[in-house]
């Protein structure tokens, strides 16, 4: 996928069939989808990956991570874009508690937004990872510390070692433990 491709498109060229289906999301997406273009195959396409045989998946579970901050980001309702997706056929979601959302002052704890995904995630049917980094929850440069627990930034590339940030590494550990205690019975 090519993001942003100034490019004209090839002449005769229609549209792709999910272009009009694009034009009914909520949020603007439309606008940001109709920026996107499907760059022309490196080789040639062919009939070969008909015949390539699949195992059966056995014991492997399909699943999907959701991540909140996205929705946001695209101009989507969090809950309703979650909702959307619990009617999929997976049986795994991945759902990150977010520290500098959920602990927004030195010891007060608010998990009302994760308790409603996993609600929702729970009344769907879906068996339920829950990611707790109290510094990154998905992946880099993910960085969710309250600022009360970070007094400088940490620096890209360092690694968050007890000796040097023992304090941070504290919080995080006292975090992580309190997910199961904040508000659910």
């Amino acid at each position: 996928m090519v993001l942003n491709d100034s490019r004209p498109a090839r002449k005769g060229a229609e549209p792709h069939p999910a272009a009009s289906r694009l034009s009914a999301i909520p949020g603007g997406l439309t606008e940001a989808a109709s920026q996107i273009r499907v760059a022309r195959a490196a080789r040639p396409l062919t009939s070969r990956w008909q015949r390539v045989p699949v195992q059966p998946r056995g014991d492997a579970r399909i699943g999907i991570s959701f991540r909140p901050l996205q929705a946001e980001t695209l101009g989507l309702d969090p809950m309703t874009t979650l909702a959307a997706l619990l009617g999929y056929p997976f049986q795994l979601i991945r759902l990150g508690a977010y520290w500098s959302r959920i602990e927004d002052g030195p010891g007060r704890f608010d998990t009302g937004e994760l308790d409603r995904q996993v609600d929702a995630a729970e009344q769907a049917g879906k068996q339920i990872i829950l990611c707790v980094g109290p510094v990154k929850a998905f992946g880099y440069p993910e960085f969710f510390v309250p600022s009360h627990h970070l007094p400088e930034p940490l620096r890209e590339g360092v690694l968050v070692q007890p000796p040097a940030h023992r304090r941070l590494l504290e919080a995080g550990t006292a975090f992580a433990a309190h997910r199961g205690t904040i508000s659910r019975p």
